[in-house]
């Protein structure tokens, strides 16, 4: 399992543990999640470079597809984020 997607892991169980709902938890995890999610368009340069053997625009397509439901959605749309 990946570090970040452990991060966000812990703070999901600590949310939990300590208030008892998923009420709110987005509001806890929403700083990592824009962060791990948008550095996810790193791995389109990785395999634009010739790091990764994987298709650019398969990884592209991948990769814009999650930071477009991020960031153009559960950040643009708030009802989305609440509750």
């Amino acid at each position: 399992m990946n570090p970040q997607w452990s991060a966000l892991g812990i703070l999901l169980i600590n949310h939990l543990v300590k208030k008892g709902t998923y009420v709110g938890l987005y509001q806890d995890v929403s700083v990592l999640l824009y962060i791990f999610q948008t550095a996810a368009v790193l791995e389109v340069l990785n395999c634009a470079v010739g790091f990764v053997k994987s298709n650019v625009v398969l990884t592209g397509f991948q990769v814009f597809s999650r930071v477009f439901l991020t960031w153009g959605i559960a950040y643009s749309v708030p009802s989305v984020s609440t509750e």
